[in-house]
């Protein structure tokens, strides 16, 4: 019998609300450590393509789930790339990248597809950064969940370290980590007027730098649990072997 699903049609095919869900499902994925260099194993491909159906009661395929993965990561990408080009500026009330028109005028000459984000921003920059910067986190244990798990020589590091440091330390740790997402947010405002609109902006993004602290603060989690539970192995197996003599 034929499926009775409604075929989707592209141009309806990831609204808002969708991508949402998905950007929350693969982000809860990296914070659980399940991204490996940059990709998910075809089993946690998978996986995240039966939550993303549950969630939104729709029947995607594999395909259309790793093109919008890919399409964010462009998305991203450019953005990023926006940003830090020599000459463009960060409001931080509204989330935007700020230049002097002949500035814009030239980078889409070279970027046309750009041109977006004259007076847009990049929904949900701070979660995709979780998922697709190199260089998203700092201290001793945040690592970036592009980078995959630590090799060898990182465990021993990080093991070495964890001898030295207590739960204050830990706890620091992902505080810094917290602060620093909200400065870079809200270092401006200081000397900007506060209007309706920009209340109204303040509200959103306040409940985004929510939801990007807290998946912080899991992958701060995360990666201290199985550190402290390595040195702890290793320590007892250091004891077992010293009392074998």
């Amino acid at each position: 019998m034929a499926s009775k699903s409604v075929e989707i049609d592209d141009a309806c095919l990831w609204g808002s609300t969708i991508e949402k869900i998905f950007i929350d499902i693969v982000v809860d994925e990296v914070n659980k450590g399940n991204m490996k260099n940059g990709q998910f194993s075809s089993n946690l491909w998978k996986k995240i393509l039966e939550d993303l159906q549950c969630k939104s009661k729709r029947n995607y395929s594999m395909k259309q789930v790793k093109q919008i993965f890919n399409r964010l990561r462009t998305k991203y990408r450019e953005f990023n790339e926006l940003r830090n080009h020599t000459g463009f500026g960060w409001d931080g009330p509204t989330q935007t990248v700020v230049a002097p028109d002949e500035i814009w005028e030239n980078y889409l000459r070279a970027h046309p597809k750009a041109v977006i984000y004259c007076k847009k921003r990049c929904d949900h920059y701070v979660l995709l950064e979780l998922i697709f910067s190199k260089s998203t986190a700092s201290g001793k244990f945040h690592r970036s969940a592009a980078l995959g798990p630590p090799n060898t020589d990182d465990e021993k590091e990080i093991e070495n370290d964890s001898e030295r440091i207590g739960l204050n330390d830990i706890d620091d740790s992902a505080s810094c980590m917290g602060t620093r997402l909200v400065d870079e947010v809200f270092r401006s405002e200081a000397k900007t007027s506060v209007t309706s609109t920009e209340r109204k902006a303040k509200r959103q993004r306040s409940e985004q730098m929510s939801a990007a602290i807290a998946a912080w603060t899991e992958v701060a989690k995360v990666r201290v649990e199985t550190t402290l539970a390595k040195a702890e192995k290793n320590k007892n197996a250091v004891e077992g072997g010293s009392g074998n003599d």
